[in-house]
């Protein structure tokens, strides 16, 4: 194994003070790894799941922001009573922006797990190709005080099984 270069850049924008990162580069032959997988699955990505797959599994979402966020709004508190721009002010925003990257870290670790589980289990993987983002804005709302178009998603919340336990006919 041959080192081509080295290089550990630092980062002083990064919200933790001091941050380095080490880059190795070396050249070796590798032969081709045999695949093990010879399954296929498809991916649907969602709101109440983070993906389900076409076999009927599913991964729950990470949540990491609904997990942080009484930490992070007691930080962002203490650092709206400080005096703008003093030392202390600067420590309290440094505590908040650990804190946002510490989310982001934990976001990119999940996602890296979860796609490399997929990919080391599965050899071809189809995704659903649906803009989510747009769909949740036009479903905003409650059941008692649906959305826009959410009038028409609302499934009802009986159905002919639970009626007839009560004595009820469908119709």
């Amino acid at each position: 194994m041959k080192s081509s270069s080295v290089t550990w850049p630092w980062q002083p924008s990064c919200p933790f003070g001091n941050e380095w990162f080490v880059s190795i580069q070396t050249q070796r032959e590798v032969e081709q790894p045999t695949p093990t997988a010879t399954t296929s699955i498809g991916i649907d990505l969602g709101i109440a799941h983070f993906a389900t797959f076409s076999d009927g599994t599913w991964l729950a979402p990470l949540n990491s922001f609904k997990t942080t966020q009484a930490k992070l709004a007691k930080y962002q508190r203490r650092m709206a009573h400080k005096q703008k721009f003093s030392n202390h002010w600067k420590k309290a925003k440094a505590r908040v922006q650990k804190l946002h990257a510490q989310i982001a870290h934990t976001r990119r670790n999940f996602l890296h797990k979860a796609t490399n589980t997929i990919s080391q289990n599965h050899a071809v993987v189809f995704v659903e190709d649906l803009q989510v983002r747009n769909m949740s804005k036009s479903a905003a709302g409650t059941a008692e005080n649906p959305g826009k178009n959410v009038a028409t998603k609302i499934t009802p919340m009986w159905s002919a099984r639970s009626m007839s336990k009560s004595g009820d006919t469908a119709c």
